[in-house]
């Protein structure tokens, strides 16, 4: 995309900006300048945008220190925030994945459908040593007759195709998977929960399918 004239002169103010860091970390990038006789700071956050987080004219040099030194100290409570959310994402994500205790041999499912239902199982393979993400294959289930317009099917540990890498997250799992019977092919994103023991499913026959 073609910059404007604003991004450039921003551009190159940022480049001779002075570099403020805390603990060996960038905090953000403080220009000091001169507009009518008045002085003037221009800020900048810690990442690459050209566009500065504040751009201002003051009446004295004492008012531009404590104002620049407040927004230093609001963007690096910014940074620190965010780093505190990302740690304990990554936490939360981390006790969900032990809590769930997902082995091999374990089936999950999923479905879709518009005015119908389908249902595609899979069989866990293999867990990653850090328990993030699952190796899987599609599985087969055994027909254990009709009900209505549904066949009642219940998924059984008999992995089949090719093999496909899945996100473990809270209570399910994540990712594209081949669709096609043969557990091949075109693939579509889904999103699996754990099979109920005992739990028959309810897919719509064909001839009644959209």
């Amino acid at each position: 995309m073609r910059q404007s004239t604003q991004e450039i002169l921003w551009k190159a103010d940022r480049e001779n900006a002075r570099e403020i860091k805390v603990g060996g970390k960038l905090v953000a990038r403080v220009l000091y300048k001169g507009y009518l006789e008045k002085p003037c700071a221009v800020v900048w956050g810690e990442g690459k945008a050209y566009k500065p987080i504040g751009n201002w004219v003051f009446r004295s040099k004492v008012q531009r220190y404590k104002y620049v030194r407040e927004a230093i100290k609001h963007q690096k409570m910014r940074i620190e925030a965010n780093e505190r959310n990302v740690r304990e994402q990554k936490k939360a994500i981390a006790e969900a994945v032990k809590n769930q205790n997902l082995q091999k041999g374990d089936l999950y499912v999923t479905s879709w459908g518009y005015d119908q239902t389908n249902y595609d199982y899979i069989a866990v393979i293999e867990v990653s040593p850090s328990g993030k993400t699952a190796i899987c294959q599609r599985t087969s289930a055994l027909h254990n007759g009709t009900s209505g317009q549904a066949n009642l099917q219940e998924p059984i540990f008999c992995p089949f195709g090719e093999k496909f890498r899945l996100q473990v997250r809270d209570g399910y799992l994540t990712g594209s998977y081949p669709y096609c019977h043969t557990g091949e092919g075109s693939r579509r994103k889904g999103y699996f929960s754990k099979v109920e023991e005992g739990r028959e499913y309810h897919e719509t026959m064909s001839e009644f399918g959209h």
